[in-house]
């Protein structure tokens, strides 16, 4: 895809109405997004409508550097915004499956979910989180979403709350569409975790758990649900992926 920012917003602007246009297409989106979760969210978009198979990007500079690895002839970049969605500048992730070894190569450490990390990473979400009586990581997981998400939701609700005009969500009142945003955003950081972690999300988490997400009909409240998603499910995923470190180094 050419690399021109008016292209790529006009890119970003048709994946807000594609990915929130049904409870199938969002999950489909996140299955995608939880691969690259340190990303940000209009960044985990464009990667989704780009390369939807992408499992673990970085700029041509930084897989040089950082992992001595070069990008393989005739691989085509996946353009983002350098740093925001208002940005007028275009940068280039590239998946590890463009690249090759060099000389220098360093391990690129991917974690996987594993059965010896289970109880660790249960264990640590548990007390984190103060959660009680979860019997396995499952649930462990979606308390930790429903936490997470209700520690924070006040301050994205004020984003939210400003963006609503235009949309199906302006024909509800306030309180509902406080319920709303809440159970779509811990459903979706739910199976943001379940999916990192090979759970098998959709076992747990249905399409009609999803529904409302078609309320979400406008590019504004589709970030707006975007980005609690993807900012709540970066937390949790960070500290799953310092557990498993730690365990590994016992």
């Amino acid at each position: 895809m050419a690399g021109k920012p008016e292209l790529i917003t006009e890119l970003y602007r048709r994946a807000c109405l594609q990915v929130t246009s049904s409870p199938e297409s969002w999950q489909a989106f996140l299955d995608s997004a939880c691969r690259n979760y340190k990303c940000r969210f209009d960044e985990q978009l464009l990667i989704y409508m780009q390369r939807p198979d992408a499992t673990a990007v970085l700029e041509y500079e930084k897989w040089n550097r950082r992992f001595g690895r070069w990008i393989k002839k005739n691989s085509r970049g996946i353009a983002v915004f350098e740093t925001e969605i208002t940005s007028r500048s275009i940068k280039y992730y590239f998946d590890i499956s463009d690249t090759r070894a060099g000389d220098n190569e360093r391990p690129v450490l991917i974690w996987q979910m594993q059965e010896q990390y289970e109880e660790p990473v249960r264990q640590q979400m548990r007390q984190m989180y103060d959660l009680k009586n979860t019997r396995s990581l499952v649930e462990t997981l979606q308390e930790t979403a429903e936490q997470i998400v209700d520690n924070h939701i006040e301050a994205y609700l004020y984003d939210l709350r400003d963006c609503i005009e235009g949309g199906d969500l302006a024909q509800l009142d306030e309180e509902t569409v406080e319920t709303v945003y809440k159970r779509i955003a811990a459903n979706s950081v739910a199976y943001m975790l379940l999916s990192r972690c090979n759970m098998n999300p959709r076992e747990h988490i249905s399409s009609d758990d999803m529904m409302d997400i078609v309320c979400f009909d406008t590019v504004p409240t589709a970030g707006a649900i975007g980005l609690i998603t993807s900012d709540l499910s970066e937390q949790v995923l960070r500290e799953i992926s310092r557990t498993i470190r730690t365990v590994q180094n016992r």
